[in-house]
């Protein structure tokens, strides 16, 4: 996806009220954090970024249960 598709998309997601995040993965050093932070800001909103790299697999899916 090209920096252009890329913000075109997430306009498309932010202006369709959808809940779900978009997980945006792709090489280290392309823009993808400031790209979403530029189109976040034309709707006003808040971006919690999260680096998987540096998550553990149990902060993401929560305790196991029976």
């Amino acid at each position: 996806m090209t920096p252009e598709q890329l913000t075109k998309t997430l306009s498309t997601i932010f202006t369709s009220n959808s809940k779900v995040p978009p997980f945006i993965w792709g090489p280290a050093g392309v823009g993808k954090s400031a790209i979403v932070a530029q189109v976040a800001a034309r709707f006003d909103l808040e971006v919690v970024d999260l680096r998987m790299g540096q998550i553990p697999p149990s902060d993401l899916r929560g305790l196991p249960y029976v």
